[in-house]
């Protein structure tokens, strides 16, 4: 394992001069903590640190910005771990292009650009970050994006795009933007089954939009056992008596979707009372029939 560890980010500064990438990695193994890196090249894929390594990559405690933070401050072709980065004013804060990038994980991070976070992969973690900035699933699968906070004032904060299957959008808080989800149409091949629930929607001016195919925006009806959907400060439905809304709220877009068990409160699945649904078999076990 090859270790990089700066005794002060605000005092390790490495300046790469608009150089394609201020730091290459090209082996196994490596770790970069606690620098700061600036002066890379603003093309759309040149940036700052870029992984193309077998494995292993962990960035922690890099902050990325300053002259020249275009460009995509990382950029990953292999699995990597991001943590704890703060990236400022790129055209991509974090970027895993291709399948090879599966498995990589972004979390505990502050990002501030154009595109947060692009996916292009499968099975990679986007969780517990402050995104301002688009984040872009365009042919990921069996990718988890969780514990947000996203937002982008003036366009869309989460776009589902091109070969984007069997997503999981969760414990997201996605705020102040122009269309808080959107699931692309796409001829080529319509983004699907993504499931979308415990989510805040909050000042969007449109909160939910599905143009895909056999999308969901909830869990089923938890008075049988179901999690819920989302949380929609627009919502006008009445309330049932247990904070789920009696009416579904419809999606926007081509697809007719709907969350038919809307919550009516933010993170209402934190104090729904949860009902267990105990099959007959073992009922009749504890009940000693």
């Amino acid at each position: 394992t090859l270790t990089i560890y700066g005794t002060d980010r605000d005092t390790v500064i490495v300046d790469g001069g608009t150089v394609s990438y201020v730091i290459d990695i090209q082996a196994s193994d490596c770790h970069i903590h606690n620098l700061t890196v600036i002066n890379g090249l603003t093309g759309s894929t040149d940036g700052f640190i870029r992984s193309v390594s077998n494995h292993g990559t962990l960035l922690a405690d890099v902050y990325i910005g300053g002259v020249g933070s275009g460009g995509s401050h990382v950029y990953a072709t292999r699995l990597i771990t991001v943590r704890r980065l703060e990236s400022v004013g790129a055209t991509r804060g974090a970027y895993m292009r291709f399948a090879t990038a599966d498995g990589s994980t972004v979390e505990d991070s502050v990002v501030s650009a154009a595109h947060s976070v692009q996916d292009g992969g499968a099975s990679i973690f986007v969780r517990n970050n402050t995104l301002d900035g688009i984040v872009v699933l365009v042919g990921a699968s069996g990718c988890v994006v969780e514990g947000n906070d996203i937002r982008l004032t003036g366009g869309t904060a989460v776009w589902f795009y091109r070969n984007s299957h069997n997503n999981i959008f969760r414990n997201n808080t996605i705020r102040d933007s122009t269309r808080g989800v959107h699931i692309s149409t796409d001829t080529a091949d319509v983004p699907s089954n993504n499931t979308i629930y415990h989510n805040n929607f909050i000042s969007n001016t449109i909160h939910a939009e599905d143009s895909g195919v056999d999308n969901v925006f909830d869990m089923g009806d938890p008075a049988t056992g179901g999690q819920g959907g989302n949380y929609y400060d627009d919502y006008a439905g009445a309330d049932r008596g247990d904070g789920i809304g009696d009416v579904p709220r419809a999606t926007a877009g081509t697809a007719g979707s709907a969350d038919n068990y809307p919550f009516m409160a933010q993170r209402g699945w934190n104090t729904y009372q949860w009902k267990r649904v105990i099959p007959m078999r073992e009922l009749n076990k504890l009940l000693g029939v």
